[in-house]
């Protein structure tokens, strides 16, 4: 999937209340059970596990956002 598809499968939640600014994140949630969660280093987007997210999900809930 190229980063445009996968920029467009992502979900979007504004979190409030844990600075002094609304935080917009990114992330990607898929499949169903135990979450494994893939957490990028900087300066990375959760874009670097587009190859495995897919697989993952047909075991596991993955969720991967972006910072």
């Amino acid at each position: 999937m190229d980063h445009e598809s996968f920029r467009l499968r992502q979900r979007r939640i504004r979190l409030t209340g844990l600075t002094h600014v609304p935080l917009n994140v990114a992330y990607t949630d898929l499949g169903s059970g135990a979450p494994l969660v893939l957490l990028h280093g900087i300066p990375t987007w959760s874009y670097l596990y587009n190859d495995v997210i897919d697989r993952l999900a047909e075991h596991r809930r993955v969720i991967a956002p972006d910072f």
